[in-house]
């Protein structure tokens, strides 16, 4: 026989001998009742996932001595609601399917309820009669999956429930199954064992619930006056002794000379001279300003100004000079191939990862982020790098006229390609990839442009990009953070300690491998920013 251990609540453990047609709604009854827990309120875990209780022990998956938490159900008590039963019968055909309460409804009441609602069916009629069975030893069975319920009295305790049908729809095959007196007496034998072990949980689990009732409360103890008088006059009548008091007066010069010695030589650090220690730490402080809103600075522009000036502007070729590779142009380009060859990237921490991304976002005081309609027009605004997609929201709808529809506020913004719609409000404009600057489209559900507020001021392109180069371009932070400086030179020991036992790898000229360090000139974000822009930057 296989064995299942339940790991309760309680912290104990609980093992059950189950067999392979035992089922699992059974298991978790006997548990249960065993540690005087609410079968309806718990239910049987195994690998985090919640074990299906119409299925017996062989057809679960569990292999034997394994161990199944038992916990309860957050959703609160299972409830039971109704099921939908189909009868099969022994000729094949179904009947019509009849919905059931399952913790009230037994099999015999279902057959019941589908005699009366076909009287046609001679043979579901005559099963129900216990005389006719006992004459001809032809009882009637309900089978599921591979459980038959024999007899009418199997049939009357037997409850849908029991089969573990708690909800959904079900076929149940009805047949007329003619067993021996001999046969049929073992089976009744048998059901009256599992009847037994029924009412012992029983009063197990009744003797586990008056032992939890009769657990006394702990009063707090209120303790009077005249309890501690005795105690407090007996150490008043009590003289100390002479010695006491002088070894206690030699103490306390001691104990005073000790403090005053401590902080004698106390001087501040040369590095807080000229500092006031009550400002709050410098990298907080941008870190806060980073996600309060500033001011949008927000203007309109047509698109086809820059196609127009495109047009106008005299497009010189470049001579042939131009593609020539110079001396410069090889030796940037063997020093790649060197750094590509020598250096590795290393491996870096989630908390590395961490440091360096609020580095990059505390780079940009603001950020710039523009807005384009269909008919070519642009809403440009600023924000910081931290505020939230919902902000971004918000100072569109606020963009717009008074006399809007409702059909022109119901509207998303997306950034393509490829086309990715900005619909998580909680997440921040940085890791939507909209910083330092980026341009997104507006798309309502009328799919027309609606009218902007007037005192949005119309301006050309030129003007928009100088205030971009203004409050985004030029205020870029060189933000040395703190917390990865040290991780950086807690890097740098392990690599003199490797070096120095010979363990750190080297290259094939012979030297060690460095991290690799980001270039300023290399900065994806910068770049973002510079393609953002037109024309030359200072």
């Amino acid at each position: 026989m296989s064995s299942l251990t339940v790991f309760c609540p309680n912290a104990r453990r609980q093992q059950i001998k189950v067999q392979p047609n035992t089922k699992i709604i059974d298991i978790l009854e006997e548990v249960c009742k065993k540690q005087g827990y609410s079968s309806n309120e718990h239910d049987l875990v195994y690998q985090k996932k919640s074990l299906d209780l119409t299925l017996t022990f062989r057809l679960s998956g569990i292999p034997n001595n394994a161990v199944v938490d038992l916990k309860k159900l957050e959703s609160g008590p299972r409830q039971y609601e109704k099921v939908t039963i189909s009868l099969q019968l022994e000729d094949g055909s179904r009947l019509t399917p009849v919905d059931f309460k399952s913790d009230s409804t037994s099999l015999f009441s279902l057959l019941e309820h589908y005699s009366s609602l076909n009287p046609e069916l001679v043979e579901l009629k005559k099963a129900l009669d216990e005389r006719s069975s006992l004459e001809t030893n032809i009882y009637p069975t309900i089978s599921y999956l591979n459980e038959q319920i024999i007899g009418l009295k199997q049939l009357r305790l037997t409850f849908l429930k029991d089969l573990g049908l708690n909800k959904g729809r079900y076929i149940l095959k009805f047949l007329n199954k003619k067993i021996e007196k001999d046969q049929y007496d073992n089976l009744m034998a048998d059901f009256e064992a599992k009847l037994a072990k029924k009412l012992k949980l029983d009063e197990i689990f009744k003797k586990k619930q008056e032992e939890l009732r009769q657990v006394p409360d702990v009063a707090p103890q209120t303790v009077s006056l005249s309890d501690t008088r005795p105690k407090f006059e007996q150490n008043l009548n009590k003289k100390p002794k002479i010695e006491e008091i002088l070894a206690v007066d030699s103490k306390e010069p001691e104990i005073q000379i000790q403090i005053q010695n401590q902080f004698s030589n106390f001087k501040f650090p040369e590095e807080t001279k000229g500092k006031n220690l009550n400002d709050v730490n410098e990298l907080a402080e941008i870190e806060r300003i980073s996600k309060q809103p500033c001011d949008r600075m927000s203007l309109l522009f047509n698109l086809d100004e820059n196609i127009q000036r495109m047009e106008t502007d005299e497009i010189s070729e470049p001579s042939d000079e131009f593609y020539d590779i110079t001396v410069n142009d090889l030796r940037v380009m063997l020093s790649d191939l060197k750094r590509n060859q020598n250096e590795e990237t290393p491996l870096m921490t989630k908390q590395m990862r961490e440091l360096e991304k609020d580095r990059k976002a505390m780079k940009y005081s603001k950020i710039v982020i523009r807005i384009a309609f269909k008919n070519r027009m642009v809403l440009q605004g600023l924000f910081r790098p931290k505020e939230l997609i919902s902000e971004l929201y918000k100072f569109v709808r606020e963009s717009l006229a008074i006399d809007c529809t409702t059909e022109d506020l119901d509207f998303y913004l997306f950034s393509s390609p490829p086309k990715k719609i900005l619909n998580e409000m909680k997440m921040t404009l940085f890791d939507a990839d909209l910083c330092p600057a980026a341009l997104i489209y507006f798309k309502n559900k009328s799919d027309t442009v609606p009218s902007l507020k007037e005192n949005i001021v119309l301006k050309k392109l030129s003007e928009a990009d100088e205030i971009v180069q203004t409050h985004v371009h030029n205020a870029i932070r060189d933000i040395k953070h703190e917390g990865l400086d040290w991780i950086e030179k807690d890097q740098k020991i392990v690599q003199n300690i490797l070096k120095n036992s010979g363990l750190m790898g080297k290259s094939s000229g012979g030297q060690i491998n460095q991290p690799k360090r980001e270039n300023k000139d290399q900065d994806p974000v910068k770049n973002k920013l510079e393609r953002f822009l037109k024309g030359p930057k200072k």
